[in-house]
Formats: C-alpha cells, structure tokens, sequence
C-alpha cells in the first residue's frame, strides 16, 4: 500500500528488524532513501542497527529535474546509507579513473624515521642513521644509489620498497627545477561517499524507480564475495538480480508488484555479460519463482468477500441473478465448504452441468493448487480469477480499507492495495498438431488491466501481448519454460508460434503476458489436438 508519514517509517521498521535478523554476521545492509525521508531512516537505521553499525551516508546521483521560479535549490542527489552487523564485515572498497593524473612532491608534514633494510646500508653514513630499539633508522632514502634526505621539518610520504616499485612503473622522478622527488598519481582513486561519478538512475526497462547497474556494480563488489547470496528486498526492475548474476553472486529478490516480477524475469531472460547490459548474451543460472503467503491472516466474513471478490474482477449481476464477467457466468470457490484445494478436477467438476464456452471461477490465491490458470475441457474453458493475499489480508483487517463492510472503489483499490492482483487477459488461439510440431496461432489478445486512463489503441488487440513462454513437458508443479516469444519475435512471427512436440501426450502449459505484467497460463493437454496441415 501507498503508506506516509509515521505510519510508513512502521511499517519499514519491521521489515528492516527482520532483514537484520537475516543478515549474515559478516554482511552489509544499504538502503537508498530521498530527502522527504532521510532524516527519519537515519534515526531508524541507528535503532536497529546500532551507531555502531552506521558505515557510511553515501551521496548518489538522482534524476535531476530542474524547475525555474522555485524558492529553494533544485534537489541533484539521493542519499545511500550503509550499515553493518558486526565490526567484522566483508568490504573491498572501490576504485574509479582519476579525472587528471598530476605529478606531487614525495613529501609530507612532519619528521620521521624509517627501519632500513641491511643491503640499504652501505649507501649510508653514521650521520644518516640512527638507532633506536634495535632497529637501524633513517629519515631518508637510497635513490639512484646516493641517500637523499627530505626537507627540514618533513618525510617521504613512501617507503624504500614502494619507492622502487613507483620508478620501475615510471611514476616517480626527480623535479628539474628542485632537485626533490615527485610521484605521479595512480590512474584510479579510491571511491570515497561521493558516488556522483556513476549514473543514479537507469532507463533501460521501463521502470519508474530503475537503479543503474554501475549503482549496484560498485555496492556488491565492495560488500560481498563471489558465491555469497545478495538479497533485495524490493526488487523493482530486477537490477541486484542482473548484477549479481554477471559478477558470480546468488540472489534473492522480493516484490509484491506483478509489473516487478514481468519486468525482472523478462530482465534475466536477456542478459548481456558486460554491466549496462552491454555485450554477449549471459545465460543465466536456473532461477524459480515463488509466491508466498501468510498462514496468520484469519478469513474474512463470507459475504464481504464474495461482494469484494466480484467488485475487484468488474462483475456484475445479471437479470437472472447470477454474476457475469463480459456476458460469461462467474462461479465463487467456497473455500468454507470445499475443503481441498481447488484444482483441475475440482474446476471440471464444479462446471459439469454449467452451458457456457467461458466459466470463470473466482478462488483466493491460497486456495487454487498448480500453477495454471486456465483449463481447456472438452464442454468448455475455465479461467481462474485468483484473489490475492493482499486483499484477503485487507478484508480480514479490522482497520482495513473495508471496514463497515464498505467496499472501495476498484481503482483505488487496485493502485493503494492489490499490486499483485492480476487480472488474465484472453488469448484466443488455434492449436494443432503438424508432424512433430505443436503450432500454436495466436487469433486474438485483449488485456483488462485496470488503468488511471483508457488504454491507447496504439497499445490494444494482439499489441498489448509482451511475452509468451511455453513449457513443453509440463509436469503439473513446476512451470519450466524452455520456449519464449518477446513482442518484437511475436509480431515477426505473425503470432503464429511453433515448438517441438516433445511427447504427444503430454500437458503443455503457456504463459501469456500483457504489457501490464499480468499473466494467463493456459494448460493444454496435446492428446486432445486435432492433426492438421495448415
């Protein structure tokens, strides 16, 4: 939900106590916030962490926008803080290209002396050196074979071992005009907590709050090894997972958006080697995708959900009093009743003596088992509508947004609550069997995402379709897609797509997805094609 003020630092508090709690000993936690709300995380960050646990305020680029007439400075940067566990924590620093290399004297306030090896010696006199504990001492240094000594009140800023690495790479010499030693700056710096150098912000996926992948390049590489295990909790675009995969790291990522999960599985899908997605495809490692849920929210009162429930999906009552969605019957899954899950034979045997090509069948997401949402039989088809936890969670809520058992308005819900509802789009397709091929010719595509504006023309029909995947082997638990369509391919397909047929019985569920990332999977049993020519 779209929270504010206290009551969003709440809600952020206890998820920071438990990501804590799932922080190795020796890990690093960054957490990105803007000026409304830096103050406050500081504040937090201390509680949870500890002062002692506070590493770094880094200073990050933003989108700089620039407004005239305004009384105040335009805002150019985000705030990046970074905390850890313990006192013993990964970090490896970073280096960035020096703007100018620029030749500085080799020296630096103060005096000191400095232990000198034994084969040093014979280029010193007794005055040169001094003893002290033990150790034989100097202030100055063999160069070229004769002992120069530093100005009065002053030291070499490098020892005697890295002097002599610094002139075999040809980064110190002697000033014609002072006769004293200078070194050249190395070609990189080290980063401090100024990261103004690298981009804030990316662009590249379409997503309102993109993090650049030099952003989190620099974070990883600094925090973390190769092998360990990167989590975000707010996955957004996908960025953490993109970086962690090309620099050899396991992730973890978390969202509650469905545009979340579309865009970064889309992401990691077509992944280039180099950082800014430059370069060779990367095949990434296997990666699952898992909804979770909680078993504490209590169920809510029946009737309200199942006014809910309707509201959300646009149905309506018809003239014979029972619900219809775009003329087609809806059925509610009694999940007080019915104490299984509802599944494919439950679906077939809930509309056996329904008369419809179309049933819909509204069931909250815990209670649907499988991943399909979308049953072809032989009287008809059945779409699944999944009610997700977030309004079940909301309906059970005493302080919810139905409380009095008034029922918000659709829009709203869906922008402040259930950013994980989805709502499937219709795919018609034509299938058959050709040879050892599954032909699959995709006739017609509508979405109806809930929108704040009416849906281009530009962007409806068969051009609101952004992706399909097919698992050809489907084994009725996990959705392993070996095939994949982006628009681009689909429209140059004709949308007329074509796999290898890899058993004639097997079950093959496709996944189409709109624009908005919301998803219908369709599962198709291939003994009940028909064989064709076309």
């Amino acid at each position: 939900a779209k929270r504010t003020g206290a009551d969003y630092l709440e809600w952020l508090r206890r998820r920071v106590i438990l990501l804590r709690e799932l922080l190795s000993d020796d890990g690093s936690f960054y957490m990105r916030t803007d000026y409304h709300f830096g103050h406050h995380m500081r504040i937090l960050m201390d509680e949870i962490f500890g002062s002692k646990g506070f590493r770094n305020e880094i200073i990050i680029n933003r989108t700089k926008k620039i407004f005239d007439g305004i009384s105040r400075f335009n805002t150019a940067t985000d705030t990046l803080f970074f905390y850890t566990k313990s006192g013993d924590y990964v970090f490896h620093g970073a280096q960035k290209p020096r703007e100018t290399q620029r030749w500085i004297a080799m020296h630096s306030p103060g005096i000191r002396w400095s232990p000198v090896e034994k084969k040093q010696l014979k280029h010193y006199n007794d005055s040169q050196l001094e003893e002290r504990r033990g150790t034989i001492r100097s202030r100055g240094r063999v160069y070229d074979g004769k002992v120069i000594t530093p100005p009065d009140g002053r030291h070499w800023t490098f020892s005697q071992k890295r002097m002599e690495r610094y002139r075999e790479e040809g980064r110190i010499r002697m000033n014609p005009k002072t006769g004293i030693p200078e070194y050249q700056t190395a070609k990189e710096e080290r980063v401090d907590s100024n990261w103004t150098d690298i981009p804030g912000y990316s662009f590249k996926w379409g997503y309102p709050t993109e993090n650049s992948e030099q952003l989190l390049e620099r974070i990883i590489s600094a925090s973390s090894n190769p092998g360990d295990l990167v989590l975000d909790a707010f996955a957004g675009s996908g960025t953490t997972a993109a970086v962690s995969e090309k620099l050899s790291r396991r992730w973890l990522m978390l969202d509650s958006s469905k545009t979340s999960l579309f865009v970064t599985t889309l992401r990691m899908l077509h992944l280039k080697e180099k950082i800014g997605n430059r370069g060779k495809h990367l095949e990434p490692v296997p990666f699952a995708i898992f909804h979770a849920f909680s078993e504490e929210h209590s169920k809510p009162n029946w009737e309200l959900y199942c006014e809910a429930a309707l509201s959300l999906f646009g149905a309506d009552d018809s003239t014979d009093g029972r619900p219809k969605l775009r003329d087609n019957p809806v059925m509610l899954f009694d999940w007080r009743r019915d104490k299984k899950m509802l599944d494919s034979n439950a679906a077939e045997k809930l509309v056996r003596d329904e008369s419809a090509d179309l049933i819909y069948i509204i069931v909250p997401t815990r209670f649907s088992e499988g991943i399909a949402d979308s049953y072809l039989f032989d009287s008809c088809e059945v779409q699944l509508l999944k009610v997700p936890e977030s309004i079940m969670a909301a309906l059970a809520d005493p302080k919810g947004p139905f409380t009095n058992n008034k029922l918000p308005d659709r829009g709203r819900l869906v922008d402040s609550i259930a950013f994980d509802l989805i709502i499937p789009p219709m795919a018609k397709c034509d299938w058959k069997l050709k040879g050892e091929d599954v032909i699959c010719g995709i006739s017609s595509f509508e979405t109806y995402a809930v929108t704040k504006k009416p849906l281009d023309k530009k962007k409806s029909g068969l051009k609101s379709l952004a992706f399909v995947a097919v698992d050809p082997l489907f084994d009725g638990d996990i959705f392993r897609p070996q095939y994949t369509w982006e628009s681009k391919s689909l429209k140059e397909h004709k949308y007329r797509l074509s796999f290898p047929a890899v058993d004639n019985k097997a079950k093959v569920l496709i996944s189409f997805t709109d624009i908005f990332g919301n998803e219908k999977r369709e599962l198709v049993e291939l003994s009940r094609l028909q064989s064709g020519n076309g």
